[in-house]
């Protein structure tokens, strides 16, 4: 059996050997990760297999000494409903320019025949991708615009929000669009009511709410 000086100086001895192989491993799996990223970002995409449904997304973050920047990444959901990431590109700055680059980027690698692109309501991301696929439509994601919701009313008590938050999905859980649309005017009645900030929010991103019942 190891008694108590054994198993220190084992521990010690343990510790030693972590720290000479610890720069090699993370080198090692560091030079695997970037090369994996990089065969991801170059190899071609199938030009029919993402056209119903690419989601954009943005992520601030910081780099030391650099600054702010933001990441803008494109998912996109293949026929049997799996995400794939397809590309991303790190910006100073998000707008229609930098979309642009993305979209292009997904373009030149075969992406073709997209026919929704679906986001956050990031700025210039409609504008750029019509730009790029004149065919695509732009529809607000419906949980990030659930979440802005809740964030304008703060002033309402705990039942309130939780009435509002089941009202919401009731609207957009509709089996067709002409049922979706007459929930949304109710809720808009019910609601505007009672706190003005939902009607001037929903007036932001109206035309983009019900696109996606173009695509059962």
């Amino acid at each position: 059996m190891f008694n108590s000086n054994t198993n220190v100086q084992f521990s010690r001895w343990i510790s030693q050997v972590v720290d000479a192989v610890r720069p090699q491993l993370l080198s090692i799996v560091k030079e695997s990760l970037e090369k994996s990223l990089i065969q991801l970002r170059d190899q071609q995409i199938g030009n029919n297999r993402y056209e119903r449904n690419n989601s954009m997304k943005r992520y601030g973050f910081r780099i030391r000494g650099e600054g702010k920047r933001v990441l803008l990444t494109a998912l996109g959901v293949d026929s049997s409903g799996h995400v794939h990431v397809l590309d991303w590109l790190v910006e100073e700055s998000e707008g229609q320019q930098s979309w642009l680059r993305l979209l292009q980027r997904l373009r030149q690698r075969g992406l073709g025949n997209v026919r929704l692109i679906v986001g956050d309501g990031s700025l210039g991301l409609p504008a750029a991708g019509k730009a790029v696929f004149p065919e695509s439509q732009f529809q607000i994601c419906l949980w990030h615009l659930c979440r802005d919701l809740m964030r304008q009313v703060k002033g309402l008590n705990w039942i309130q929000r939780q009435h509002l938050y089941h009202d919401f999905w009731e609207v957009f859980n509709a089996l067709t669009l002409d049922e979706c649309y007459e929930r949304y005017l109710t809720f808009l009645r019910k609601w505007n009511r009672i706190h003005p900030a939902i009607e001037r929010l929903f007036a932001r991103y109206e035309t983009h709410l019900f696109y996606y019942y173009n695509f059962p």
